[in-house]
């Protein structure tokens, strides 16, 4: 328990804000680390989602997907892309005001190769 209350004090006073917020943590993490959860690639991006979902789209054609089914509302942003023998779910989030989250799915089991080489490439486009 008392590395737990050490741990909050220090990010407290490492956030620069007397009040933790939520994102506190987010910045150390961003760029660096892709998640997975339940066969889904997740990874977080500092920008602007609109930026963001057009570097994802143009990383994505350089792999010759073809683009299908894209939908926006004002926080989340998605479409399928298609290879020949695959499909990816694309979403991307605007998951803080300068924190941008990209998820992907391939196929239903997923594939981790796969995803992480489209993200090495978005990488290299957001110049990470």
């Amino acid at each position: 328990m008392f590395k737990k209350v050490a741990l909050l004090m220090l990010v407290c006073v490492l956030s620069g804000c007397s009040m933790m917020t939520p994102f506190a943590l987010i910045p150390m993490g961003v760029n660096t680390i892709i998640y997975w959860k339940e066969g889904e690639a997740r990874k977080f991006y500092t920008g602007e989602q609109a930026d963001v979902y057009a570097k994802l789209q143009n990383a994505v054609k350089e792999y010759n997907h073809t683009i299908s089914d894209e939908s926006t509302n004002e926080t989340v942003k998605k479409f399928i892309s298609h290879s020949q023998n695959h499909q990816f779910k694309w979403q991307v989030e605007q998951y803080d005001p300068k924190v941008v989250l990209v998820k992907c799915r391939i196929d239903f089991w997923g594939d981790r190769e796969y995803a992480e080489l489209i993200y090495r490439k978005l990488d290299e486009k957001m110049g990470v």
